[in-house]
């Protein structure tokens, strides 16, 4: 099928102005870094918008590989040298993303909203904060714990121009789902937990579709939607015979 494209990681915004984006891995972890006294940030160009931007389509293009994320985003003291990374940061983001995070997604440190909400530089010149907002909550989602993260399974409908690429995209989170809650074998686990927790998002992203729509792409709502009452292991309920005692 058609593959959900990852455009933008690493390159400029607005008339080629670098974000000054600094990257290091380290055993399974990615860190980021934007400096908040670069030229993005001087000349206004949003450098919040498009970082959550960029780390949608970081989230899609892995979920279409089959990779799922956990992260966090925060604002903070960080020192980057010769591939070493340390700071209270560094520190921040990985306790988000420990104690937080916990599911494959990447939270947003309130500090990063306010942050945001109290400067000028943070957002484009050429936006009010209300009119900047409006693009940043369509990237985002509040969460039942109440924390917002980067809404990889909704948002995505905007940021393709087919809709059938979107529906790629969902049945590429439903095989994810299948195979990750099918190899748990019925165990309830950290891991098991987190396939729960995306198959409930999942549910909720499926449920904004225009199935009507969809259908013209050649799409069948039965093949989107979970049932979990039998197929998987660890929702089904042992059958008990009439016999029984």
């Amino acid at each position: 099928g058609r593959r959900v494209g990852f455009n933008g990681c690493g390159m400029g915004v607005g008339e080629g102005v670098p974000m000054e984006r600094q990257v290091v891995q380290f055993s399974d972890s990615v860190v980021r870094a934007v400096p908040l006294d670069g030229t993005a940030v001087a000349q206004g160009l949003g450098v919040v918008f498009h970082e959550f931007l960029h780390l949608l389509h970081a989230q899609m293009d892995l979920a279409n590989q089959g990779i799922l994320i956990r992260g966090a985003i925060t604002v903070g003291p960080l020192s980057i040298d010769d591939g070493h990374v340390f700071g209270p940061g560094l520190i921040r983001a990985y306790e988000l993303e420990s104690n937080v995070a916990i599911h494959p997604r990447i939270v947003v440190d309130p500090s990063v909203l306010t942050m945001w909400h109290t400067s000028h530089s943070l957002k484009a010149g050429w936006h009010t904060h209300a009119e900047e907002a409006e693009g940043l909550t369509s990237l985002l989602a509040r969460d039942g714990d109440g924390v917002w993260y980067i809404d990889y399974l909704r948002a995505p409908a905007a940021e393709v121009d087919e809709a059938g690429v979107y529906l790629d995209y969902l049945h590429a989170i439903r095989r994810l789902i299948d195979q990750g809650l099918m190899s748990e074998q019925g165990d309830l686990g950290s891991v098991s937990v987190k396939y729960c927790w995306l198959a409930s998002r999942y549910a909720e992203a499926i449920g904004t579709v225009n199935w009507k729509a969809a259908e013209e792409c050649g799409a069948k709502m039965e093949d989107y939607f979970l049932t979990t009452s039998d197929k998987y292991p660890l929702f089904r309920f042992p059958k008990c015979g009439d016999d029984e005692e």
